[in-house]
């Protein structure tokens, strides 16, 4: 559980770090940047995974959901940026 934790942490700097990237970039396609506020919000309490430090859900499917939808904008931001010369 703790392990996953960590990876889960380590996701959403990754993709924290592609959002940043992705805002200096020029002709964002639409999509990757509504991707991008979506998963921000995962960084933050109050969003439904994690309501408070404390308190955060215990749904396997809606972890399993956020962890699809992180590592398909990583994978997306990622092609694009690479597409685009803006690693």
């Amino acid at each position: 559980m703790l392990r996953d934790g960590l990876e889960d942490y380590d996701y959403l700097f990754i993709a924290s770090a592609l959002a940043k990237q992705l805002q200096g970039a020029k002709r964002v396609p639409a999509g990757l940047l509504k991707q991008a506020e979506t998963i921000a919000k995962y960084g933050n309490p109050g969003n439904g995974l994690v309501r408070s430090l404390t308190d955060y859900t215990q749904s396997v499917q809606d972890l399993e959901s956020a962890r699809r939808k992180i590592g398909s904008f990583i994978e997306e931001a990622q092609a694009y940026l690479s597409k685009t010369g803006k690693k």
